[in-house]
């Protein structure tokens, strides 16, 4: 799935799925591009547990050669710039940890952009909820994210 559209969708609703990966999109190095600048459109509901960017160098990747990517910007609720609807639980949609991951554990609601950069060949983000529950029994109260939209 190429990139180098205006936008892309790169997560399908996660559902009742525990754990999912998105779709591999093709990035900007794939291209030949090297300003590497995205912003990724995360829409959480009543969301609980981890969100994972990802990115490789590989031309053509196997699970070993994905690591994690830190936004740019790391938005807070207040800054309208890169949150578009108000937090509706106390946790914060900014606590990323150098895995690329941010975890919520109260349910979380909103859409949240996060900008990255990087001569990433290419990228894709991950749905975790290994530590959620007994991490395999889907529970309603986890919520999940409707959807990801890449636009480069």
């Amino acid at each position: 799935m190429p990139a180098n559209e205006r936008s892309v969708n790169i997560m399908d609703s996660t559902g009742e799925n525990m754990n999912q990966k998105g779709h591999e999109v093709r990035y900007d190095s794939w291209y030949g591009y090297t300003d590497g600048f995205g912003t990724m459109m995360v829409t959480y509901d009543g969301f609980v547990g981890k969100f994972v960017i990802e990115a490789t160098l590989s031309l053509e990747p196997t699970e070993a050669d994905w690591f994690g990517v830190v936004p740019e910007n790391i938005p807070t609720p207040s800054d309208t710039e890169f949150v578009v609807s108000e937090q509706t639980a106390p946790d914060s949609p900014t606590d990323f940890k150098s895995d690329g991951g941010v975890t919520f554990t109260d349910p979380y609601s909103g859409t949240v952009g996060y900008s990255i950069q990087g001569n990433f060949t290419f990228v894709r983000v991950r749905l975790d909820r290994s530590t959620v529950g007994d991490g395999i029994t889907y529970d309603p109260s986890y919520g999940q994210i409707n959807r990801v939209i890449l636009s480069t």
